[in-house]
């Protein structure tokens, strides 16, 4: 990557960060354009998050997270368990910590379900929907979203865990494809 296209990048991350409002949130990392995002978004050093994601309140990822376009968190946004009550009239439940760990990569158009706690060095496929909690390093895919294989072998994990526990730095950003 060029160092003009480095200056470029780090410049339009720190403008996106400032108009979604996000505190929280590394000033390494890239939120794509024209997402719902919302203030309270936690997020650790080198994440991007691609164009029209929907990230409501109390979600937490850690470093190096990577979501491709359309990401959708959402879920348990309305009772509907009180008879006599219409849905609509029903009221919210207390919304549901949402956490994606280090390192996680989260394909195009997934949806994951608030409350849900997506496991450190996880994949989750293209297209799935997640509805419970992913073991760390799993491969997972489909609608629900079900293991595949694991990520690396037990000593792949340790090495990276090694990695992951050191200093965040900076690694070389793919070349866009556009």
């Amino acid at each position: 990557m060029s160092v003009l296209r480095k200056i470029c990048r780090s410049i339009t991350a720190r403008l996106r960060l400032r108009f979604y409002g996000v505190k929280r949130v590394d000033t390494t990392c890239y939120l794509a354009a024209s997402s719902q995002i919302s203030h309270d978004l936690v997020m650790g050093p080198y994440g991007y998050i691609g164009p029209n994601a929907e990230i409501p309140c109390m979600v937490y990822m850690g470093k190096y997270v990577m979501i491709g376009k359309e990401l959708l968190i959402t879920g348990n946004d309305h009772k509907f368990n009180l008879s006599g009550t219409p849905m609509i009239f029903s009221g919210r439940p207390s919304q549901k910590v949402t956490v994606i760990e280090d390192d996680v990569w989260i394909g195009s158009r997934v949806i994951i379900m608030t409350g849900v706690i997506i496991g450190r060095g996880s994949i989750i496929g293209a297209g799935s929907v997640v509805t419970k909690n992913i073991e760390p390093y799993s491969v997972v895919a489909g609608v629900p979203a079900r293991l595949i294989r694991l990520r690396f072998t037990p000593d792949q994990i340790n090495e990276h865990e090694k990695f992951l526990r050191a200093r965040p730095v900076a690694g070389s950003f793919c070349e866009s494809i556009f």
